[in-house]
């Protein structure tokens, strides 16, 4: 822990990146917007050689959704899995990968837990209040981050002090007796900036033993030392309790799971002269996971767990502008993660990398970026991951990207030192996954009435880690699997008139598991996501989303092979005195009362009605 301590407070981080503000109003086109997780620069969408949605603000705000995964699956190509009502576990896929494949991050700080490589997106410090955008990038990009971005990154960017102090209630109260409650503050007078956020939220769960009861809290100082530079720290946090009824082929009634999550940050970035920024950041996340079995349910064995993990790292970017042709990236990072396992015991490991990206002009129309990076670990086999991107700017404003690039996924504390045992056993000798991904897209913008996007993608997967017996039938991970996954998507959004937008999205994929010739079950064949959106110029705004999800399922499987979900949002936005403002808002999530389940044996919440006001000054 000192060591981790130590590395936390003396390592640096890269993000160098000055977060521009959106377009208000919501319904824009996307062209001007600036993302920055497709190339860790400041880059307008329209731009970037890769495929990447952004989910925005006033989208957030707006969706009947009232969770990150719920708002995260609106995305193309995004499928997230979740084990029943707010509080349980929720995570993502991307195009057909797996949760431990796709990169999770708050403002650039990574979040994957190596103790099980994924991040469950219910356990996030952020409240919704709190974020200015979800960018999500699908196709690998190791080569700019590393493990575990092997199928896509999603990059949640909270929003950051201004001039004009900026204050937030709100409440909602819905069926189940499931309350939200939120107050977020920020403000940036002059050089010093702060800001904090403190949230609530309980549920009682609509199948027994599925309630949930949760503080989120953050905060955030901040100095600027020039007009261009600035220091800033900050911290956020969860406590969570959530009960664990179990599939409901073996219901377990009194098994509980308790989680503190810490985010700790500080970072510096400057522009150093008119050519060369830099940012430095060093981070530290603290996980402890507390599993109290019962002694009620059939699969309960009366034991206890503790989880303790941590993460320390740090990372320094450096950005040049050489000529006018060719914009380098360039960074170092070095990162310690730690486990403290009742299961396993104390388990640690080094890891570091160096990566350089230029992007280079060849000419008006054209422009290539090219990226590498090293990373290095101390268990598993050292990794070096290129990446070709190519934008093609054509006349009637449509643009060609096409990218191809290496990516790899690290086996987990998990699956190397699960403890051995006449039933499972850990692999130390595992290997990680590693994936080749190709694409080619197009993009179409009509002025202020649409944008079109289209894209085909295919992902070569080789060495995937896969639990299964061996001939002593113990359960214990290995390198045995392959796959190839293809793929088609389309994202389209629709300004008919003021006010009103049209967003749809459709993506196809087929996912072969080489070893058996067959599709990887649990996997999505079609989704579509469809929605109309319509704000008044007095106020009123409404919102219908609908979802249609058709699976590849095994034999046996209890899953849906496909359901159709409807939701819907009616609000009123208000005004009180000079200074106040706010919103009334009624929503309807599973109109249709739908039966479904996104995770085998756990069905999602039935029609819930929910309602709540907010307020800003």
């Amino acid at each position: 822990m000192k060591k981790g301590f130590v590395l936390w407070m003396m390592a640096g981080l890269s993000s160098g990146v000055v977060f521009s503000a959106l377009p208000a109003g919501g319904a824009e086109v996307e062209l001007g917007r600036v993302v920055v997780t497709a190339t860790k620069t400041e880059t307008e969408i329209s731009e970037v050689p890769q495929s990447i949605s952004v989910i925005t603000k006033e989208e957030i705000q707006n969706s009947p959704d009232r969770t990150i995964g719920e708002i995260l699956q609106r995305a193309p190509a995004v499928q997230v899995t979740q084990n029943g009502p707010m509080g349980a576990l929720a995570v993502p896929q991307v195009r057909g990968s797996t949760a431990g494949q796709v990169l999770i991050l708050v403002d650039g700080q990574r979040l994957n837990d190596a103790q099980n490589g994924q991040y469950d997106l219910s356990n996030l410090p952020v409240l919704k209040e709190d974020i200015e955008r979800i960018e999500v990038l699908r196709g690998g990009a190791s080569a700019l981050y590393g493990a575990d971005a092997l199928a896509g990154v999603i990059n949640i960017i909270t929003k950051t002090p201004t001039a004009k102090p900026s204050t937030s209630v709100s409440a909602s109260y819905g069926r189940f007796d499931t309350q939200q409650y939120s107050l977020t503050h920020r403000w940036k007078p002059g050089p010093f900036s702060y800001g904090i956020s403190l949230g609530r939220e309980k549920s009682d769960g609509y199948r027994e033993n599925s309630q949930y009861d949760a503080w989120i809290m953050g905060g955030e100082v901040g100095y600027s030392l020039t007009s261009q530079s600035e220091v800033k720290f900050s911290a956020r946090y969860i406590q969570k309790e959530v009960g664990l009824p179990g599939p409901v082929s073996s219901p377990d009634p009194d098994d509980r799971q308790k989680d503190d999550n810490t985010l700790l940050n500080l970072s510096y970035q400057g522009q150093i002269t008119p050519r060369l920024k830099l940012g430095f950041k060093g981070w530290q996340n603290q996980y402890r996971n507390t599993f109290d079995a019962g002694s009620q349910g059939i699969l309960s064995m009366g034991t206890s767990a503790l989880h303790k993990s941590s993460e320390s790292g740090g990372d320094f970017q450096a950005t040049y502008q050489l000529g006018k042709r060719n914009l380098f990236v360039g960074g170092l990072e070095i990162i310690e993660d730690r486990a403290n396992s009742s299961s396993f015991g104390v388990e640690q490991a080094t890891r570091g990398a160096v990566y350089l990206q230029d992007e280079i002009e060849i000419g008006k129309p054209l422009t290539a970026t090219l990226g590498l990076r090293y990373d290095f670990h101390s268990v598993y086999d050292n990794q070096l991951d290129p990446r070709l991107g190519v934008l093609l700017r054509l006349p009637a404003e449509v643009r060609l990207r096409a990218s191809a690039g290496r990516s790899f996924r690290a086996p987990t504390f998990n699956d190397l030192y699960w403890p051995a045992s006449a039933y499972t056993a850990g692999n130390p000798n595992l290997k990680p996954e590693t994936a080749w991904n190709y694409e080619l897209g197009a993009e179409k913008d009509f002025q202020k009435i649409s944008t079109i996007k289209v894209a085909g993608f295919y992902r070569d997967v080789k060495d995937l880690i896969n639990w299964a017996p061996d001939a002593n039938f113990v359960w214990r991970p290995s390198n045995i699997s392959d796959a190839k996954i293809w793929g088609a998507e389309a994202e389209f959004v629709f300004y008919p008139a003021k006010g009103w937008a049209i967003p749809l999205n459709y993506s196809y994929l087929y996912p072969r598991d080489e070893s058996t010739g067959g599709p990887i079950p649990n996997r999505p064949k079609h989704v579509v996501n469809a929605g109309v959106d319509y704000k008044s110029p007095f106020g009123l705004k409404g919102s219908l989303k609908g979802r249609y999800l058709r699976l590849y399922t095994s034999q046996g499987s209890t899953l849906n092979q496909d359901y159709f979900v409807l939701d819907a949002r009616v609000g009123y936005e208000f005004k009180a005195w000079q200074y106040l403002k706010g919103e009334a808002y009624l929503g309807l999530t599973n109109a249709l009362d739908r039966e479904y389940q996104t995770s085998e044996g756990y069905p999602m919440p039935p029609r819930s009605l929910n309602g709540g006001v907010s307020i800003a000054f």
